[in-house]
């Protein structure tokens, strides 16, 4: 992977090490099991793809927000 992307992976809250986010993924998102399923997936792809997709607590907030969920 390109030197560009050596620490956004890091920064992604679905890779993050980070207890602040540790505790929001635990405690704040509220996931289908399927959106879990989905998540497993997205852990998966390749390395080169991942650093593209939007951090997965952002969307889940924006949606909720957005369209009153």
């Amino acid at each position: 992977m390109s030197a560009i992307f050596d620490d956004l992976l890091s920064t992604k809250s679905l890779h993050s090490k980070d207890p602040i986010d540790q505790y929001i993924f635990n405690h704040s998102l509220r996931y289908t099991s399927e959106q879990l399923e989905l998540l497993e997936d997205i852990k998966n792809l390749p390395e080169k793809i991942q650093p593209w997709l939007g951090s997965t607590d952002e969307a889940q907030f924006f949606f909720k927000y957005s369209f009153n969920l």
